[in-house]
């Protein structure tokens, strides 16, 4: 299922590898849309990104002006911005909360349609709509 390419690794803030596909694999299995962050994306693909999201942090802004978030719901939304596959424990690792307070935090953001989770507890990961 994988091609006879090399994987690609990248340090940063967050160590990433990513292991091309064969286009066979890819048509029968698909790439992960909603966690993908670009890295099944054209040039041309990537470029426009790069302006959606210069607009979506001016609506962002404005969302959370208005939805007025608080500091412990603002920090959990940017670490799930950061890491969609974080877990609650992680969450609250990373912020320095108690779990309760993240699965609050989380409740307050999903009610208030910032975010939502995709697939399962366990396997999904987090997108924010906002």
């Amino acid at each position: 299922m994988y091609s006879d390419s090399e994987p690609l690794f990248v340090e940063g803030d967050v160590f990433r590898t990513t292991i091309p596909l064969s286009e066979a694999a890819t048509a029968t299995v698909g790439p992960c849309v909603a966690c993908s962050g670009g890295q099944n994306k054209s040039a041309d693909e990537n470029d426009s990104d790069s302006v959606n999201d210069s607009v979506n942090d001016s609506v962002n802004d404005s969302v959370n002006d208005s939805v007025k978030l608080s500091a412990t719901d603002a920090k959990v939304l940017a670490e799930i911005k950061r890491s969609p596959h974080a877990t609650r424990s992680a969450l609250a690792s990373s912020i320095g909360v108690a779990i309760s307070t993240i699965d609050r935090s989380v409740k307050r953001l999903k009610d208030a349609g910032l975010i939502e989770r995709i697939g399962s507890d366990k396997a999904g990961c987090w997108k924010v709509l906002h």
